[in-house]
Order: structure tokens, then sequence, then C-alpha cells
């Protein structure tokens, strides 16, 4: 069984005039990195038009790898609907869309650039991942040292 390991898992600040929440886990899986961008945009954040019996929503999220001279090496568009039956659905203070993206990433990309927008409004949101260089863990050892109690 293959194990990846975590590099960094944080919370992405995101600016802009949509409200959004993203959360980011990069890991190591032989082969690679992969990011993985938990997102969730409140309802009442995203503009629901009528369409035909139900109400709808799109959004586009846009995540963009770039190199040290901030060139892009990979990126990758979702584009998302939603749709719900009647209007109260569209407005719940408590009620959320939310998701999860995912992409590999060029081990030489030291930045992540996100952005999630309301297609029907055009509001936005934006943020922005520093990633430092992976270091390879191959030899290292952890050394212990043993503490002589015999004096207490």
């Amino acid at each position: 069984m293959a194990v990846a390991a975590l590099l960094l898992l944080c919370a992405l600040p995101m600016q802009g005039s949509l409200k959004t929440t993203v959360e980011a886990a990069l890991t190591a899986p032989a082969g690679g990195r992969v990011l993985e961008l938990y997102y969730e945009i409140p309802r009442s954040s995203l503009v629901f038009l009528k369409n035909g019996d139900g109400y709808e929503a799109r959004y586009r999220c846009r995540v963009q790898a770039l190199g040290r001279a901030r060139e892009p090496l990979a990126g990758r568009v979702w584009d998302r609907e939603l749709r719900v039956d009647d209007y109260a659905r569209t407005v719940r203070s408590d009620s959320a869309e939310t998701g999860v993206l995912t992409m590999s990433i060029p081990d030489s990309a030291t930045l992540v650039s996100v952005e999630v927008v309301d297609l029907s409004s055009e509001r936005r949101a934006t943020g922005r991942l520093e990633l430092g260089p992976v270091l390879p863990l191959r030899g290292v050892q952890q050394k212990v040292r043993r503490r002589d109690h015999s004096d207490l």
C-alpha cells in the first residue's frame, strides 16, 4: 500500500467580493505532488437565476501553479452548477456549496493561484498559496539523546 506524505495543510486567505472559504492540502504520493482544495461558498453569496421549474447558480474555480519567475506550469478550470427547486433554498444562511478540487502540481511550482467566480454576478474571490521547495527525506535519521537521570 502506497502512503502519501502530507507536506502542507492550511487555510488559504481569500480576498474579494464573493465570500469563499478554501483549505489546502498538499501531499506527495510516489511520482509527484497533489494539491487538494476544499472549498465552501455560502448559498446566500451566489446569485441564483430562474431556470425552468427551479433556480440555478453557476460558478467557476480556476487553479494555476506558477514557477519561480511566475510562469504558468499547470492549471485547471472547473465549471460547476447548483440547482435548487424553490427560492427559499437559495438564500438560506445555514446552507453552503462545498467541493474538492484536485490537481497535480509540478515539483518546480512555487506559487498556487486560486480564483472562484460567480458566473452570474462576476463577483470573485482570489487567493495565493506560497509553496516551499520539496526537500528529499531519504537518508535522514533522527538521533535521540538519552539523558542520564542517575543524579536526580
